[in-house]
């Protein structure tokens, strides 16, 4: 069974995640709680959970905590999904906002689906946080960091901001290396400016940099330096 926990509301899904988990294991005291990242799965160790049963007939609780964070990581769990949507135990997949393609790719094979995102600004003013992604793509350091300073002043926290940037990032990769946007899984008009962006970077550098992003994410979250800081750094090496 598969539950999927996504949007740009890191904390509320984290929450929400901890909050069911301890719900099942009310319900099955026994159960054997088991948790992925990113950097540490294998699609052949997550099927063999889904097919078995621990010992004594004890179930299993596993989550898959942001698989889709690196490029193409998340690839290898479509091929299993069957085999988790029909498990006898319990699979908590949280993610950040996905794109179309990847969400209706696994919302198939979901029990639930639930979306936790932060609004997209938190005061009344016409700040808009795709301005900066804008930046970004035009590949302007100085209005970008310029526009990321009206962000942190609007109220958005980095974890949208960074959320914002990589989607950006991402759909430039994807709009790069196709030739319609159904192909790329974006809407025409992301698409096509997309596709414009993507032509002030090289496939190589763009690739270094979605890399980055995810890097400044996780050693952000394990104890680094706040993620703010990182976001500037980058930004300012655009």
């Amino acid at each position: 069974m598969l539950y999927l926990l996504h949007g740009t509301d890191r904390e509320k899904i984290l929450n929400e995640g901890k909050k069911l988990q301890d719900m099942l294991l009310k319900k099955r005291p026994d159960s054997i709680v088991e948790k992925f990242h990113a950097d540490r799965w294998t699609a052949g160790e997550i099927e063999a959970y889904a097919k078995s049963e621990g010992l004594f007939g004890n179930k299993y609780i596993v989550t898959l905590d942001s698989l889709f964070t690196l490029e193409e990581g998340g690839e290898g769990l479509f091929e299993i999904l069957p085999s988790i949507k029909d498990s006898l135990n319990i699979f908590f997949v949280l993610e950040s906002k996905l794109d179309k393609k990847t969400l209706s790719k696994i919302e198939k094979f979901a029990e639930r689906v639930n979306e936790y995102s932060l609004p997209t600004h938190k005061n009344t003013g016409a700040f808009s946080i795709f301005s900066l992604a804008d930046a970004l793509g035009a590949r302007d350091r100085r209005n970008a960091w310029i526009l990321y300073q009206k962000a942190k002043l609007s109220g958005l926290e980095d974890e949208q901001i960074h959320g914002t940037l990589l989607w950006q990032i991402r759909s430039m990769r994807a709009a790069s290396k196709s030739n319609s946007p159904a192909e790329a899984g974006l809407s025409p008009f992301v698409y096509q400016k997309s596709k414009r962006y993507s032509s002030n970077f090289t496939s190589r550098e763009l690739e270094i940099l979605g890399d980055r992003m995810v890097e400044i994410f996780h050693t952000s979250r394990f104890g680094g330096a706040d993620l703010g800081v990182f976001i500037e750094r980058e930004l300012l090496w655009l």
